[in-house]
């Protein structure tokens, strides 16, 4: 129960990405491997994404003719990652709420920028 709260909010900054992208970029994203069946398991189920340099250079490049939706795709994952190590530092005591709680809009509005915005 104490990993819920970091994977609903790692799953709102997916969402975000998947409600801006195209059916056309979601599909080239499949098809190319920009983003493996892995990866919205991974998304799912509240885990961290880990890609060697390797396989971060062979997305690039598979990526290369939509450069849009690869930002949009790492723009994403970096803030997932953020907001999953933010939550895991949730405070323990009522004092320190307040502060954590900023933190936590401050990531949702860079999430709303950068994935929302167009």
């Amino acid at each position: 129960m104490s990993h819920y709260g970091a994977k609903q909010a790692s799953l709102d900054v997916f969402r975000m990405l998947l409600i801006t992208c195209s059916n056309e970029d979601l599909n080239y994203g499949m098809k190319y491997k920009l983003l493996t069946e892995e990866d919205v398991l991974k998304a799912g189920l509240g885990e961290k994404f880990h890609l060697n340099i390797t396989e971060t250079a062979r997305r690039v490049f598979r990526g290369i003719r939509r450069p849009h939706f690869l930002n949009k795709l790492r723009a994403a994952v970096n803030l997932m990652n953020k907001v999953r190590d933010h939550y895991a530092k949730y405070p323990e005591t009522p004092r320190d709420f307040a502060s954590w709680k900023a933190e936590t809009e401050a990531i949702f509005n860079e999430a709303r920028l950068k994935l929302l915005a167009e």
